[in-house]
C-alpha cells in the first residue's frame, strides 16, 4: 500500500506509507536526472499512481533524453506487470 490504513474519518489525503514517500520522492526527482522530461501533475492513489509527463524534445541520444527516459518507463512497465 502507498497509503497508510487510517481509522475513521479525515479531510485532505491519508498519509503516505513508506514506499508511498519514496515514490514521491523519486517522481520529483524525476526533472534533475532527465532535464527534458518535466512532471505536470501526479497524485499517488493507495495502489498505484497517476502521472502526467512532458517531454520535451532531444533526440541527441544524451542519456538523459525524453526517448532514454520513454526506454526507462517501459523497463519499469514490463517488471511490474510481471509481478
Amino acid at each position: 500500500m502507498l497509503w497508510l490504513p487510517v481509522v475513521g474519518v479525515t479531510s485532505g489525503r491519508p498519509p503516505l506509507s513508506r514506499i508511498g514517500d519514496i515514490i514521491d520522492k523519486e517522481i520529483n526527482k524525476i526533472p534533475t536526472i532527465y532535464e527534458n522530461v518535466e512532471i505536470d501533475k501526479y497524485v499517488i492513489m493507495p495502489n498505484h499512481i497517476h502521472i502526467i509527463i512532458l517531454l520535451n524534445g532531444n533526440e541527441t541520444g544524451d542519456p538523459r533524453s525524453p526517448l532514454q527516459f520513454l526506454a526507462l518507463l517501459n523497463i519499469l512497465r514490463v517488471q511490474f506487470q510481471n509481478k
